[in-house]
């Protein structure tokens, strides 16, 4: 069984260009990815297109992957701009209007959507007079500075606050993934929540 990290299989898929590797990195990154991007076009069988469709383009463009960058924070983009880009299509042939983040940002997992929508002050971004490109450069520029503050965090924070809020893995999965036991994973996703927090408003403030 395979027990290297995201971050690892990104530095030896980008170094040796092996399949192996890439079917590692494939199957490891999977399950998170494919949830992120249905909950952005909130249909599966098109989340499972951009899904193949990411990690063809991750594939053919290893070299432009940075290493000093998390290797899923490069995939996410990649599939974030893939979403949007579907959702803009799908706008212009049903000519009608709706947000491109209502769907994904009105999620039912509570508390922790607040680190997703960037809306870290209590109050809703003002858009009403934003085009939709406008929208979504906006929420494009909230979702990378969000994904910046993560990998910023402490280590001993950074990876588990990761695998909860960007991997959308369920606790008991990261308690196994990290050999740690399931309230200490709990506390440590509940404090760097908290810092992440505080960090998205102080930046929010500058």
């Amino acid at each position: 069984m395979n027990t290297m990290n995201l971050k690892t299989l990104g530095h030896e898929f980008k170094e040796t260009k092996s399949q192996k590797t890439f079917n590692n990195l494939y199957h490891r990154i999977k399950p998170g990815l494919s949830n992120y991007v249905y909950q952005i076009v909130k249909d599966r069988s098109t989340a499972d297109d951009i899904f193949s469709m990411t990690m063809s383009i991750v594939y053919n463009k290893i070299d432009q992957y940075k290493p000093e960058y998390h290797i899923s924070t490069w995939i996410y983009r990649i599939a974030y701009h893939e979403a949007i880009m579907y959702l803009r299509k799908k706008k212009r042939e049903a000519t009608t209007t709706f947000s491109v983040f209502d769907s994904y940002y009105d999620s039912d997992r509570g508390s922790e959507k607040v680190m997703f929508n960037a809306e870290t002050n209590g109050d809703p971004i003002q858009d009403d007079f934003l085009t939709l490109e406008e929208r979504e450069e906006e929420q494009e520029k909230a979702h990378q500075s969000i994904l910046d503050a993560i990998d910023k965090l402490d280590p001993l924070y950074k990876d588990i606050v990761k695998d909860r809020l960007v991997l959308d893995l369920k606790y008991n999965e990261i308690s196994k993934k990290h050999k740690l036991p399931l309230h200490t994973i709990k506390n440590r996703i509940s404090r760097g929540k908290r810092i992440l927090q505080s960090v998205l408003k102080n930046h929010r403030n500058i």
